[in-house]
């Protein structure tokens, strides 16, 4: 039998790189990205007796680092729509990562949802199955998202055909 403590510390090292870099695609941060993997690794670590069974680790640890983005963003607009109530100024940084910036400004012209499905399918090789699962929506939904976002793409050169290549941060 498997020592946990070797599984454990085999499953985060495996699904890290790759967490913070489908992260960093959707966030456009690369700090950020490595403190939502990290919440994120905290979370499937302190739930171990459920998640070493997950058939699919790395996308649960995909949707949590999702949900955690998702709550990051919706403070931030909250403390926007607060500060720009009260008339201060609050400077929004930019996206970072200058290994990617011509994919991230494409990317940033999707919809959420849009992103999170582009990133997981050919960021993470999720199947659409998976992309559905990890982002919270029905196969069919994911499907769509997939093909309106490669479509979007496409008409900036970016993606031909279902090939689409995003390198690896």
């Amino acid at each position: 039998m498997d020592d946990p403590q070797a599984a454990q510390t085999r499953t985060v090292t495996d699904a890290y790189p790759r967490l913070v870099g489908a992260l960093g695609l959707a966030t456009g941060d690369r700090a950020i990205a490595e403190d939502l993997a990290q919440e994120a690794i905290v979370r499937f670590l302190s739930r171990w007796d459920t998640t070493r069974d997950l058939e699919k680790p790395e996308a649960w640890l995909y949707r949590v680092g999702l949900n955690l983005a998702r709550s990051r963003w919706r403070r931030a607009a909250a403390e926007r729509r607060s500060l720009a109530r009260i008339g201060t100024e609050h400077a929004i940084s930019e996206p970072a990562g200058a290994d990617a910036v011509a994919i991230w400004t494409a990317l940033e012209q999707l919809t959420d949802r849009q992103r999170q499905a582009i990133v997981g399918r050919y960021y993470l090789d999720m199947t659409p199955g998976e992309v559905a699962e990890a982002i919270g929506c029905k196969h069919s939904t994911a499907k769509a998202h997939l093909r309106d976002a490669l479509a979007h793409l496409r008409t900036l050169g970016l993606g031909p055909s279902e090939d689409l290549e995003v390198p690896v941060q």
